[in-house]
């Protein structure tokens, strides 16, 4: 199994769980329909997205790592890159779903100031 495979395979895992649960969060918090959609596809896509980001900006994104944050390595395990990628993705889904967190308090806090 490739890298690629790996990451699309948890990428689309974790997407589908975040877009599970910011739904069900916006069910639970009486937002409209339209907005319910928007929030979950916009941070489960997002999500998915971010498992594929090492992937695409490996050359960068190793560089960084291997030259920057650990720029003298004694050895390199083989799955070491793997742990890194799969720590970019985790990290971008759970600022993601924070934004969310974020986002919907900030404008139901906005929203009830208002009226």
């Amino acid at each position: 199994m490739t890298l690629f495979e790996i990451l699309l395979g948890t990428g689309l895992a974790a997407g589908m769980v975040v877009t599970g649960l910011v739904y069900l969060d916006c069910t639970r918090r009486g937002l409209s329909t339209s907005s319910r959609l928007v929030w979950a596809l916009a941070c489960g896509g997002g999500s998915f997205a971010g498992f594929l980001l090492p992937h695409v900006f490996y050359q960068d994104l190793s560089y960084l790592y291997f030259q920057v944050l650990k720029p003298r390595p004694i050895t390199v395990h083989p799955r070491e890159w793997m742990a890194v990628a799969l720590t970019v993705g985790v990290t971008i889904c759970v600022l993601l779903v924070g934004l969310y967190l974020a986002g919907t308090r900030v404008w139901n806090w906005t929203a009830t100031e208002l009226q």
